[in-house]
């Protein structure tokens, strides 16, 4: 019995090949834009994780705030009240409420990540579109 033999294009390549290497392409193509596609959080009372840097900076006042800057921008999806928590994208940093401040100021300039709740500006003092009423803000090791 007589194996066939895939068909052959003018330059010496399978069929299957051409086939494969299209798909290789393609994937070439879409996959990034998946890979850097902004994840999406939602206001409270859903609770967010989000790694970045912590930095300090002062508000309009005059006085020390903390943000995150996100390791990668996100998005947050608008909540039950529309009218205080507006859908946004592309944020990179997020203004981080947290407790007892003299307990994270030896994280700034580090990598951290800030649990807790996502809100709406609502105030002129506030220094970022999005804040965080954060619950932990913990180290990342970084290898």
């Amino acid at each position: 019995m007589k194996s066939q033999t895939p068909p052959v294009c003018l330059y010496g390549h399978s069929r299957t090949m051409k086939t494969r290497n299209l798909l290789l392409g393609l994937l070439a193509v879409l996959l990034p834009s998946q890979l850097l596609a902004e994840e999406c959080y939602k206001y409270e009372p859903e609770k967010s994780h989000i790694p970045g840097t912590l930095e300090s900076r002062a508000n309009s006042d005059g006085r020390d705030v903390f943000v995150l800057v996100a390791d990668e921008p996100i998005c947050v999806e608008g909540g039950e009240n529309p009218e205080l928590n507006v859908p946004e994208k592309d944020i990179k940093e997020l203004q981080v409420l947290y407790k007892d401040p003299y307990r994270i100021q030896v994280l700034v300039g580090k990598k951290v990540q800030v649990d807790g709740w996502l809100f709406h500006k609502d105030s002129e003092d506030q220094v970022t579109k999005v804040l965080i009423d954060a619950r932990k803000v913990k180290p990342v090791v970084v290898w």
